[in-house]
C-alpha cells in the first residue's frame, strides 16, 4: 500500500508522490472500495498505511475535497461523499470514471450533452462563421483525415468541435465547451477503443475508419461554408449518431 517511504528528517514529499495518493484514493472512491458515506481513518493512521507524510495525506484530501469526493470536518474526520457532489467534469474524475465506471450511464450521459448542445452550435455556427474559423475547420479537418494514431486522431478531433463552438461567436457556449472539453476526450477515447476493438465493420481498417470519420466532419464543414444552418446541425447529428454505434467520433 506504500507510495514511497518517507524519510525521517521531516522534508516535504515530492509532488509526484501527492499526486499519486491523490490518485490513488480517487480510484478507490470511484471504484467503489471506499463507500460514501464511510469515515476515513484519521491521518497518522493514513500516514502510516501509505508511507506519506501526514502533509501529503493533509494535501491530498484538500484536492479531493476540491474535486467534491470527501467531506472533513473537525471530530467527525474526512467522509466519502456520493457522486451527485463530485465535480464530473473535472479532468481527473473524468478519467477514473472512465476507467472504473464504463457501463452504459457513463458514456450515454456524455453522448446526450453532445446531442444536446453540438447539432445546436453547429446550425449557429453556420450563420456566424468568419474566414478565421473556416481554416482553423479546416485544419482541424485535415488533421482528423492524416490522423496515424489514436492520441492524434482524437486530439484532432476534439480541435474540430472546438473550432466549431469557437464559430459561434457565443461566449457562454465556448465557455460549456471548455468546461466540457475533458469529457469530450474521454468520450472520443472511449468510442474508439470500442471500434478498435469491435473491429468495426470486416475488413475495415485504421485508414477506412480515419477516412469514415473525416468524411461525416467534412459535410458539417461544407455546411457551414455554404452557410446552411438546417444542413450543419444535420451533419451534426449525424456524427452523433454514428457515434453511438461506435463508428465516429
Amino acid at each position: 500500500m506504500s507510495l514511497r517511504r518517507r524519510p525521517n528528517d521531516g522534508r516535504a514529499a515530492l509532488p509526484g508522490i501527492h499526486a499519486n495518493l491523490v490518485s490513488l484514493m480517487g480510484q478507490r472512491i470511484v471504484s467503489g472500495a471506499l463507500q460514501p458515506g464511510e469515515v476515513l481513518p484519521d491521518q497518522t493512521e493514513l500516514s502510516r498505511q501509505f508511507g506519506v507524510s501526514r502533509t501529503v495525506i493533509r494535501e491530498a484530501t484538500k484536492v479531493l475535497t476540491a474535486k467534491g469526493m470527501v467531506d472533513s470536518r473537525p471530530k467527525r474526520g474526512t467522509m466519502i461523499l456520493p457522486r451527485e457532489h463530485w465535480h464530473l467534469l473535472d479532468p481527473d474524475v473524468l478519467a477514473w470514471q472512465e476507467a472504473y465506471l464504463p457501463g452504459v450511464d457513463f458514456a450515454t450521459d456524455i453522448m446526450d450533452v453532445r446531442e444536446v448542445m453540438e447539432p445546436g452550435a453547429a446550425k449557429l455556427a453556420a450563420t456566424r462563421t468568419t474566414a478565421e474559423d473556416l481554416a482553423a475547420l479546416e485544419a482541424a479537418l485535415t488533421a482528423i483525415g492524416a490522423a496515424a494514431d489514436e492520441a492524434a486522431y482524437i486530439q484532432a478531433d476534439v480541435d474540430f468541435h472546438s473550432a466549431l463552438v469557437a464559430s459561434t461567436h457565443n461566449v457562454y457556449l465556448v465557455a460549456l465547451l471548455a468546461s466540457f472539453t475533458a469529457a469530450l476526450r474521454v468520450s472520443f477515447a472511449a468510442s474508439v477503443r470500442a471500434v478498435r476493438a469491435a473491429g468495426a465493420t470486416p475488413g475495415e481498417s485504421w485508414t477506412d475508419f480515419v477516412r469514415s470519420s473525416a468524411d461525416l466532419h467534412e459535410r458539417v464543414l461544407d455546411a457551414v461554408r455554404r452557410r446552411d444552418p438546417e444542413a450543419a446541425m444535420l451533419a451534426m447529428q449525424q456524427i452523433i449518431g454514428e457515434t453511438r454505434t461506435h463508428r465516429v467520433t
